[in-house]
Parts: structure tokens; sequence; C-alpha cells
């Protein structure tokens, strides 16, 4: 099991999913990893998603929430995210129309690790979804043996 992982969310309009979204995160994270965090950036929505996030971050002490008061696009709220997260590995969960051009090496860049297989995954971005958390369950287990290898 990894020692902490911080999951970034970016999200914009997203009231209507983002309780489930949050719910689905948190009952896998603590399979992945000893410590976690999810980290919600709200890129300047027009809903009730800043609302939603405040709720959870009230009743979940895991979930912090950022907000862009204006908007910036994706790439910006990625990168809000990775200068909040303080685990060792990072995750960002993307959503599926968020643009990707660019987005592995912007985080090989940063002082975070990205393992080979979220790498992976980040190429190929899915919404929440159970196919995503058997990823995030499989990524876990790669991660166990990357370890157990290099010990």
């Amino acid at each position: 099991m990894k020692e902490s992982i911080s999951v970034i969310l970016p999200v914009r309009n997203a009231q209507a999913t983002l309780q489930q979204q949050v719910s689905q995160m948190l009952d896998v994270l603590p399979d992945v990893a000893a410590r976690f965090e999810l980290i919600l950036v709200d890129d300047a929505s027009t809903d009730r998603t800043e609302e939603v996030a405040c709720e959870l971050t009230r009743t979940y002490p895991q979930v912090r929430f950022v907000r862009h008061h204006d908007s910036r696009g994706n790439r910006a709220a990625v990168q809000t995210g990775l200068e909040h997260a303080t685990s060792e590995t990072v995750v960002v969960q993307e959503s599926p129309h968020a643009y990707q051009a660019g987005l592995v090496d912007e985080l090989r860049m940063t002082e975070k690790h990205v393992s080979p297989a979220m790498q992976a995954a980040l190429e190929e971005p899915e919404t929440m979804s159970p196919i995503l958390l058997h990823r995030l369950l499989k990524w876990s287990n790669a991660l166990k043996q990357e370890k157990a290898a290099s010990s």
C-alpha cells in the first residue's frame, strides 16, 4: 500500500455529479493508500458546485477545496491542484472532455511522482466509473509490486 496519495479532481458546473464522484473516490482510496486527500479544484462554476464542494469538505476531512474565481481552463485547474497536493504520489482524475495534450509531461516536471501505470491512465482518462475504480485498485497492486521488486 502506498504511504500517501493526492487525487486532484478538476470540476466545472458539477453540482449534479460531484457528491457521487467524491463518494466513489472515498470508497476506494482507503484501499490504495494509508493517507490520502481528494483535492477538488473548481474552475469558476456558475452552478452550485462551490456549495456542494464546501459541504463535502465539512463532512469529510480528507476532501479539500480550491476555487478559481475566473475560468482558467482544465490545465490551470490541474496545476492549482498540484500546487496544493501534499502527498508523494499525485493522481489527476480528468473529466471526459478535458484537454489532455502535454498533461503527462507537465506532471513529470513537478516534484510529485507519477507511476508508469498512472501515466498510462492519464493518457486515456475516463469519467468516474466502476472501470476507473478498478483501475485504481490495479494501480495500487502495481505499486506494491514495484516496491517489492525494488526492495
